[in-house]
C-alpha cells in the first residue's frame, strides 16, 4: 500500500509552484501609486476647499475698480468680498449698486471706446466698485473674481 508522499507524488496533477507567481515590480509601483492618488483624493476631500466665484470684467484705475454685472450675479456680492485677480486677492468689494443700468447708460458714462469694447455688458447692468492693491493687476480693462463662497469637496458631495 502507498503512503502519503508516494500518492501526491503520482498523483499526475500540476506542480503547485506553477500557479503562484510573484508580481513583477512594474506591477507593485501601478498598485502603489494608484493608492497614493486615492488616499490624496480623499484627504484633499476632507481638507481642501472649492471656491465658487462670480467673474466681472471692469476698468481698474489708480487702486480702484469699477465693474458690471447681471443683477441676478450682482445681488449675490456684500461689500467687504475679496476680489482675486490670477488667484491672489488683490482687494474687497467696497460698493454695489440697486439700479440696474442699461447697456446704452454704461456706454455713455465709459468715454474709452476701447475699454467699451473689452466690457461684457448685458441689457441691464449693476454697478460694483473695488479698492485693489494698485500693483496688483494692470491697469486698464481687467477680468477680477469675487469670492461669494468656499465649500470642502465632501460636502459637495454629501448634498
Amino acid at each position: 500500500m502507498p503512503n502519503k508522499k508516494q500518492k501526491l507524488s503520482n498523483s499526475g496533477g500540476p506542480d503547485l509552484n506553477q500557479y503562484l507567481h510573484s508580481p513583477r515590480p512594474a506591477s507593485w509601483l501601478i498598485l502603489t501609486l494608484v493608492l497614493l492618488l486615492i488616499i490624496t483624493v480623499v484627504i484633499w476631500s476632507f481638507l481642501g476647499t472649492m471656491k465658487t466665484t462670480v467673474s466681472v470684467t471692469g476698468i481698474h484705475k489708480d487702486g480702484h475698480f469699477t465693474g458690471f454685472l447681471m443683477p441676478k450675479d450682482a445681488l449675490s456680492l456684500e461689500p467687504g468680498m475679496d476680489m482675486d485677480y490670477n488667484g491672489h486677492t488683490i482687494g474687497v468689494l467696497t460698493y454695489r449698486d440697486t439700479i440696474a443700468l442699461t447697456a446704452q447708460e454704461v456706454a455713455d458714462a465709459i468715454d474709452n471706446n476701447y475699454y467699451l469694447s473689452q466690457m461684457m455688458l448685458n441689457e441691464y447692468n449693476l454697478t460694483i466698485r473695488a479698492d485693489i492693491d494698485p500693483g496688483g493687476c494692470p491697469e486698464g480693462v481687467v477680468t477680477l473674481e469675487i469670492v461669494v463662497g468656499e465649500t470642502r469637496p465632501f460636502d459637495f458631495v454629501m448634498n
